[in-house]
């Protein structure tokens, strides 16, 4: 048979399941990549002198594939971009643009404001290519090799993967910080639930992966992300009890609490003192140094309310000026107003209170708990909209499309066993 005949025979509804194919492989490979390779660090950082090196060309490259990709589908997500409440990431990558001329560092403000656009295009488009089933599929078993990974990084590279603490004890890092691996087994415990709430994997396959997840966020000893993840259960158990029970639960914790609190009173320092790492009440007190960077950013923020410093650049201001060399500023929204003034952190506000207000409107498994791992990881860390950005970032921008795209673009999460439903083709 020539190549011609072969041509004709090949009906146009042939050549558009070929290349719908094509597009949710390559979406569920810049997917995984982001979850694994942007959240991996592989090498010393030096927080005073940034320099650029093979593991950060190798996340500028998923990031630049996420942007073309995104380019690609335009067309389908443009109504979602150009229409409020999806309008807000355009308008908050359109400030972010705006100070950019304006930053400490002109040439990486602009990277990490190129990188942040990669993402607001890329969110959409990945999650109406795969749909919403896939796209937990793959977003969950790309954190579960990650934290595999980890586990061999721990023992392959133990002077990489661990983290050594004044008192003596060792932390799991694996392929990151511990606080950011944590952030990860966080991220696993809620994508596991969503997965098994909306049948897209069986719990019998899910248990054994929350279980190694669970085990791996206590060993990071990362209180913030073990913060997130107990509130996540904490809204399951909520969500997925009657009344009577949800009132007696919360009852009993106000009051335990509350007789907790009366009895500890005059040993609270000492109490602190025993939770911290270093044995000193003042590391808890004082959230291990945040409170007094949040009092010198908030200054710092005073003197340049309306561009801030540049998007990205919070790291700059803060080791020239400030005695702890830090990346950022250890709040999320703190950060972007360093970053990005005012308007910025306003705009990233307005964002949040959308997904709050939808939560509480029309609760949703996969939104709601990115939502609340980002706020709760948020009041002591920057988890999305870093310099290069990653998993964080993708999964809130894709949190938002899942929200507030048009509900025609996606049937309900139903159970495995129809494999009819139109996904993201009914989309037009």
């Amino acid at each position: 048979m020539t190549v011609a005949a072969l041509a004709s025979d090949a009906t146009p509804s042939t050549c558009e399941d070929m290349g719908s194919s094509v597009h949710v492989v390559l979406g569920s490979m810049l997917l995984a990549a982001v979850v694994f390779f942007n959240e991996s660090n592989f090498r010393e950082v030096d927080v005073e002198n940034p320099a650029f090196d093979w593991q950060i060309g190798v996340r500028l490259i998923v990031c630049a594939g996420c942007g073309l990709y995104g380019c690609m589908h335009i067309a389908r997500t443009l109504p979602y971009l150009t229409k409020m409440p999806g309008l807000l990431s355009v308008l908050l990558g359109g400030w972010v643009l705006v100070t950019v001329p304006f930053g400490v560092n002109p040439v990486y403000s602009a990277g990490a404001a190129t990188a942040l656009w990669c993402f607001i295009l890329a969110a959409p488009a990945i999650l109406l290519s795969l749909g919403r089933e896939r796209f937990i599929q793959v977003t969950l078993l790309a954190l579960t090799f990650y934290l595999i990974g980890s586990w061999i990084a721990y023992y392959a590279a133990p002077e990489l993967s661990r983290m050594h603490e004044v008192d003596g004890s060792i932390r799991f890092g694996g392929l990151n910080h511990p606080n950011a691996t944590g952030r990860q087994a966080a991220l696993t415990v809620a994508m596991a639930l969503v997965a098994g709430f909306s049948r897209a994997v069986r719990w019998k396959c899910l248990i054994p992966v929350m279980a190694f997840a669970l085990f791996t966020l206590v060993l990071t000893d990362s209180r913030t992300a073990i913060c997130a993840a107990l509130a996540v259960l904490s809204l399951v158990l909520y969500r997925k009890t009657d009344f009577t029970t949800k009132y007696i639960a919360v009852y009993s914790m106000i009051v335990i609490g509350a007789i907790w609190l009366a009895y500890q009173q005059p040993e609270l320092d000492a109490v602190f003192s025993r939770v911290s790492r270093s044995g000193e009440a003042e590391e808890i007190t004082t959230l291990t140094g945040r409170t007094d960077l949040w009092d010198f950013v908030l200054r710092k923020v005073s003197e340049s309310p309306i561009l801030g410093y540049g998007y990205g650049c919070s790291r700059f201001v803060i080791v020239a000026e400030h005695y702890w060399p830090t990346h950022h500023a250890h709040n999320v929204i703190l950060n972007m107003l360093l970053g990005t003034g005012i308007p910025g952190g306003l705009l990233l506000l307005a964002m949040f209170l959308a997904l709050i207000r939808s939560a509480i409107s029309d609760p949703d498994d996969f939104s709601d708990f990115i939502l609340l791992l980002v706020l709760v990881g948020g009041m002591a860390d920057v988890v999305v909209f870093s310099p290069i950005p990653d998993s964080h970032t993708l999964l809130l921008l894709a949190a938002f499309a899942w929200r507030f795209l048009p509900l025609t673009c996606f049937p309900p999460l139903i159970d495995n066993s129809d494999r009819n439903l139109p996904h993201a083709d009914s989309c037009p």
